[in-house]
């Protein structure tokens, strides 16, 4: 069931009744020529009276042994001292990593850039009415002349999802011998009851209002109503929406509400809405005045009341219904 329920529910009652390591250090000498050997070979050189035999100082060679200190073997170590730097230069080259990171910040700027257009509320509320899981509607379906006014048919109904019961009353029921039994519409079928037997055919034939697209017929943002004030409605204050005349001649027309040969005799139309601050829709009008021959007019009028949005309903077919004859 899409927009314009009401235009919905009209012909449909009407179809009712029709049907994420250190090197080693270098070895030092390990012996050196003694003081007592050289004094003796002194001795035998010289005479007695030499009494020069200060030269034992000459033994001051004993000196030579500071030699055994060979100081160039220290600077060995030194020559491990280029490795702290090797380490020091491996740290440096990860400092690049850090400039990848700056580049995710720009995709997140774009978010905000889709901002979804506000609709007007006539049409967020028809959108927000026919996406309810559930619902219950009554009807009631009035013919007046300047003589009298007739009940025509009244029906009560629900909804859940994409399927329908309908149960109708009134005279145009009792014509047709469907007073006061359900009908149903479940997927592609239409099931209904006569003489308590339980028939189904496609739902095509009887229900194709069930199918009606306004878009086709009237502008997408349904710019044809406008606000014409405030009424209370279900203890709410709602607003009130009705369809510029001409338009609502072209629904009539277009959806075959009204048959062409009477279209000419058309004098008024009205289509109107009361959107309520739940932002539903909770009552709708269809309304059609045609010209007399006597300068009268006769008044078709539909209402619709729209109510327990959300309810626990369950709608489900007949489990031994026959095709229809």
């Amino acid at each position: 069931m899409k927009h314009h329920i009401l235009v919905t529910i009209f012909v449909l009652n009407v179809s009712l009744v029709l049907n994420a390591c250190a090197a080693p250090a270098a070895p030092l000498p390990t012996s050196a020529p003694t003081v007592a050997a050289v004094a003796q070979s002194t001795a035998t050189a010289m005479p007695p009276t030499a009494t020069n035999t200060a030269v034992p100082p000459t033994a001051t060679n004993t000196a030579l042994p500071p030699t055994k200190t060979f100081t160039p073997t220290q600077t060995n170590t030194a020559t491990q001292t280029p490795l702290p730097t090797d380490t020091a230069t491996a740290t440096a080259t990860f400092t690049p990593a850090a400039t990848n990171t700056p580049s995710l910040t720009p995709t997140r700027t774009r978010v905000p850039a889709t901002v979804t257009p506000k609709l007007p509320p006539l049409l967020a509320a028809i959108n927000r009415t026919n996406a309810a899981k559930s619902l219950r509607f009554q009807t009631r379906t009035i013919f007046s002349n300047p003589f009298r006014e007739i009940e025509l048919l009244t029906s009560d109904g629900e909804r859940q999802d994409g399927n329908a019961r309908i149960t109708p009353h009134g005279l145009l029921a009792i014509l047709c011998e469907c007073a006061d039994s359900p009908s149903i519409f479940y997927g592609d079928k239409h099931y209904f009851q006569r003489g308590g037997t339980w028939y189904f055919r496609p739902r095509g034939e009887q229900s194709a209002a069930l199918d009606f697209d306004p878009k086709k017929t009237l502008s997408s943002n349904l710019s044809e109503f406008s606000k014409i004030g405030t009424e209370a409605v279900d203890a709410q204050s709602c607003d009130v929406y009705t369809i510029d005349k001409q338009a609502g001649r072209r629904i009539f027309e277009q959806n075959n509400i009204i048959p062409a040969e009477l279209m000419s005799n058309v004098v008024n139309v009205e289509a109107t809405y009361w959107v309520c601050p739940d932002g539903y829709v909770h009552q709708a009008r269809l309304r059609a005045d045609l010209l007399r021959p006597d300068g009268g007019t006769n008044i078709s009028k539909t209402d619709v009341h729209y109510f327990d949005f959300g309810a626990p309903i369950e709608i489900t077919p007949p489990p031994d219904a026959q095709p229809a004859p």
